[in-house]
């Protein structure tokens, strides 16, 4: 199992370690056994990553995500609210509340088919599920990431700092992004910050490569921001809320490794979103260098793109300093959105962070509101043909949805296998 690494002090918890190293020492040195170095470093290890894990922990609570939907709908109204059976997509459709430790498997009714328990809810706000392998999942709750199967038996879990997405290449490996606090120099500015790493896993979960992707990226980063972070720092300190938010300085929420050729990058190349540079780019690992950039100037804090089957992206634009949301197909090799939706009026659909898009085997696209706690199919000419609320209500709260995603019937029949009662 491997633990997220900082660069930060032991603290509290590094204390109570060192006192515990101690009293080891000491019995140890009493009784004569030679075996006492390797329990203090022991100890002393397990007490640093506690702290280290802790306190990135405590930076991330304090960007303000929270689980509730920001703008309610219909409280009165829960589950599938519109079903246009002849022109929606078929499948069963699977997604976790915010904060959530149960992943939920739908018919196209809202009826639930079955349901996945995760090992905890996780401190982070992006729970979901990907398919691995044949009846197998990884469950995203951020700090970890579960291997599990279909009845919840969990195989391994990494405690590595994965955060917001999990993806699988065409060999089965997983890749994901990990949080690490870092300090960034960059332009004589010398900045604590929190840093996002493109992972990928061994077998076992542990982390076999990484990259930094400050490396790639700190060039990317406005003069203005860097300033008023320097200010916020001197005024504020590291611990403080302010700073902690504007640390945040790439917020990479995407990974999909792409399975073929594009006409601008790669088989084996690596699909990126950084929120808070309005950035899409792909990257290669292997040369460990960006081969492809788009975004700043048209995107405005965009989530989860990905590769449509004619080499398009498909791209979730929050549109936060706007105050209203869109989905866009991009042509990469021109730089041209060649189709878009947006809501009628503009600010009917908005989710200003989070939010997802996925394309469905018919052409229409599956989008997840988050902040609205809504999740809608729509058809190439902007129809609406399937409605979801999160019926999740805690404290008279309706729950967001991070992502949700439609598999096909088949696919769902096959982790089923015998138990063909739970078949829709």
């Amino acid at each position: 199992m491997s633990r997220l690494q900082t660069s930060r002090g032991a603290g509290r918890v590094g204390v109570t370690g060192r006192r515990r190293a101690v009293v080891v020492v000491v019995a140890l040195a009493v009784a004569g056994v030679t075996a006492g170095a390797w329990w203090v470093a022991r100890e002393r290890r397990v007490a640093s990553d506690a702290a280290r894990s802790e306190q990135v922990k405590s930076q991330l609570r304090a960007l303000g995500y929270v689980a509730e939907v920001t703008d309610e709908l219909d409280s009165s109204r829960s589950g599938v609210v519109l079903h246009d059976a002849s022109r929606a997509s078929p499948g069963v459709n699977i997604y976790c509340s915010v904060h959530g430790n149960r992943v939920h498997f739908l018919d196209m009714e809202g009826r639930e088919l079955h349901t996945i328990a995760l090992p905890n809810a996780g401190e982070g706000s992006d729970c979901m599920l990907e398919p691995y392998g044949e009846r197998s999942f990884l469950a995203l709750a951020w700090p970890t990431l579960t291997l599990l199967d279909f009845d919840s038996r969990v195989a391994w879990t990494s405690e590595a700092g994965q955060h917001h997405d999990v993806a699988v290449d065409t060999e089965g490996r997983v890749w994901s992004l990990l949080l690490q606090e870092a300090v960034l120099r960059e332009r004589f500015h010398t900045l604590p910050i929190v840093d996002d790493f493109l992972a990928r896993l061994g077998p076992g979960g542990e982390v076999a490569w990484q990259l930094r992707l400050s490396e790639l990226f700190a060039s990317a980063l406005p003069e203005e921001r860097l300033l008023r972070m320097e200010k916020l720092l001197e005024r504020s300190g590291r611990q403080s809320p302010a700073y902690a938010a504007a640390s945040d300085v790439f917020h990479f929420n995407t990974v999909e490794v792409l399975d073929r050729d594009l006409a601008v990058a790669r088989r084996g190349h690596v699909l990126l979103c950084a929120r808070e540079l309005d950035l899409v780019a792909i990257v290669d690992p292997e040369a460990r260098a960006v081969v492809w950039r788009w975004g700043p100037g048209e995107l405005e804090r965009p989530h989860h793109p990905s590769i449509l089957p004619n080499g398009n992206l498909l791209i979730f634009d929050n549109g936060s300093r706007r105050g209203w949301s869109r989905v866009l197909e991009l042509e990469p090799a021109t730089g041209t959105i060649v189709w878009q939706y947006r809501g009628d009026p503009p600010r009917s659909f908005s989710s200003p962070v989070r939010g997802s898009a996925q394309a469905l085997p018919n052409g229409n696209v599956l989008i997840t509101e988050s902040t609205r706690g809504r999740v809608f199919e729509v058809t190439r000419d902007g129809s609406v043909v399937w409605t979801f609320l999160n019926p999740d209500f805690r404290d008279e709260s309706r729950q967001q949805i991070y992502r949700m995603q439609r598999v096909p019937l088949e696919r769902y029949a096959g982790w089923v296998g015998s138990a063909g009662d739970s078949t829709p």
